[in-house]
């Protein structure tokens, strides 16, 4: 079982907490898993809180194990591409350490540290393992390798995770990253046995302790503002693209906000059978993530926008399971991807391929730089910009969004109002059955017409199943059209008689 500090109590109870240390510790709460990144395989968590108490145990008894660890084969770790559930742990021999360098990321100011690792199983394997920030600058290998006697290095190392870039698999070492030098366990016995006697050179850099001077930062990305984008030629757009600060404004219907991507290109994926196959790399492993497309505005202009996967996630500030499984039946926009409305980001965005070969030009969402949380009021174009920028349809607010502009917090509209609470579940199948999620965007919208609804008509009174991202507000401007006995409450479009 593993415990966690709350961010609030970390001042408090961090420095109490010692590794190799022996407590005894009172008034903490069991908590259930969180759903990623778990370091241990356990039913439950601790949960540090204010009223926590912390003793160090004085003569502890020795039969507290030194290592917590559940070993990975190398041969297994593919199974585990871009899987974040539970961290993984490997036992290797050392037989290459890089240099460490300084990577900049697209959206971040600051460079990165990394540092290569190559590793070796008991049967001649080789995987690489790449450690970031400051595990890349605390790995160090001189108390315990001479290179006049080469002795091999067993090491445990916990706290990876499993990783594809370029085609590329390798481990990810970070913050929870950890390692121990010849470990004392029943499973490194077979190395120092099969090992003895061998001399292994491993190979190191020039000056394996000194960190490299922090390269100057790249040129910074121009901010434009969305009339000069949608001006600009597509094929003068530079490679690096361009920044700029928008307020969502509304969602796009008929929109699929997930998709089963490939765990080893990140492609999206085709139906096959019970499953799905990826048409890049023919691989059958996936997992859903999330994609958006909303327009968005800048007061200068309006422009549609999509993204996908983490950047997704970072936006909506939530999972992809989270919100597959908030979606209820009430509702086809999922709950916290309505509650994005009327946030403020600053990104970092590109045009996607389709822009040109279209005069619609749609921008990809490459990275969030900035997030500034929700807006009072969403910017108004005049009307020689609307109609200029932007004319498809969509959904959720646009200047009835917010009623007052004297009411201190922002108001999505009623048929999608986010309170915060949990949503009703929809538990179509168990999470192991695909096909159960799978209907939740390619169900068949006959199944739920009624005996006496023409088609026509229920086109116009209740979305269908495969139109998933049309909200049910977006039918209010159809009031004409409905029964005169009906009208949408405040929950959704649950229907009330007058």
């Amino acid at each position: 079982m593993h415990a966690r500090i709350p961010q609030a109590q970390i001042t408090k109870h961090g420095p109490n907490i010692q590794e190799n240390g022996t407590y005894i510790i009172k008034r903490f709460r069991v908590a259930n898993l969180r759903d990623n990144y778990r370091p241990v395989h356990a039913d439950y968590m601790l949960e540090f809180t204010c009223y926590t108490q912390i003793d160090v145990a004085e003569n502890p008894p020795d039969t507290f194990p030194k290592y917590v660890y559940k070993l990975t084969e190398f041969d297994d770790l593919f199974a585990y591409v871009c899987q974040r559930t539970y961290f993984l742990d490997v036992l290797a021999i050392i037989t290459e350490v890089g240099a460490s360098e300084w990577k900049h990321f697209t959206g971040k100011k600051e460079p990165t540290l990394r540092r290569n690792v190559t590793l070796q199983d008991i049967n001649g394997s080789e995987l690489r393992l790449t450690l970031w920030g400051a595990r890349a600058a605390e790995f160090n290998i001189d108390n315990v390798y001479n290179a006049d006697d080469p002795k091999p290095i067993v090491t445990l190392f916990v706290g990876c995770l499993m990783k594809t870039f370029m085609g590329e698999h390798y481990l990810s070492g970070n913050y929870a990253c950890k390692w121990y030098f010849n470990p004392e366990i029943p499973e490194a016995e077979i190395y120092y046995n099969r090992l003895q006697g061998q001399h292994i050179q491993i190979k190191r850099p020039d000056t394996p302790g000194e960190l490299p001077p922090i390269p100057p930062a790249p040129p910074m990305v121009e901010t434009k503002s969305l009339q000069e984008l949608l001006s600009i030629h597509p094929y003068d757009y530079p490679d690096n693209g361009y920044q700029c600060t928008v307020t969502i404004a509304r969602l796009v219907p008929n929109t699929i906000w997930w998709y089963p991507g490939c765990r080893l290109c990140n492609k999206s994926m085709t139906p096959d059978g019970s499953g799905y196959k990826c048409r890049n790399c023919s691989h059958t492993g996936f997992e859903y993530r999330l994609k958006l497309v909303f327009i968005a505005t800048d007061g200068t202009a309006e422009a549609e926008m999509i993204c996908f996967g983490s950047t997704a996630v970072r936006i909506v500030g939530k999972s992809c399971d989270y919100v597959m499984r908030s979606v209820s039946r009430g509702h086809n926009v999922p709950p916290p991807i309505a509650a994005i409305v009327s946030e403020k980001f600053t990104f970092a965005i590109k045009l996607t391929d389709d822009s040109y070969r279209s005069e619609k030009k749609t921008f990809m969402v490459n990275s969030v730089i900035t997030s500034y949380g929700k807006q009072r009021t969403i910017p108004q174009l005049k009307t020689s910009a609307r109609t200029s920028s932007h004319s498809s349809t969509s959904i959720l607010p646009t200047e009835q969004a917010f009623a007052s502009p004297h009411d201190p917090s922002p108001q999505t509209p009623h048929a999608v109002q986010y309170t915060g609470k949990d949503a009703p579940l929809f538990e179509p199948e168990t999470p192991e059955d695909p096909s159960a999620r799978k209907r939740l965007f390619s169900a068949d919208a006959d199944d739920n017409q009624k005996p006496n609804e023409t088609p026509e008509k229920k086109s116009k009174l209740e979305p269908s199943a495969s139109n998933i991202g049309e909200d049910s507000l977006h039918q209010t401007s159809l009031k004409s059209n409905m029964p005169p006995e009906k009208h949408y409450g405040s929950k959704g479009s649950h229907s009330q008689k007058k």
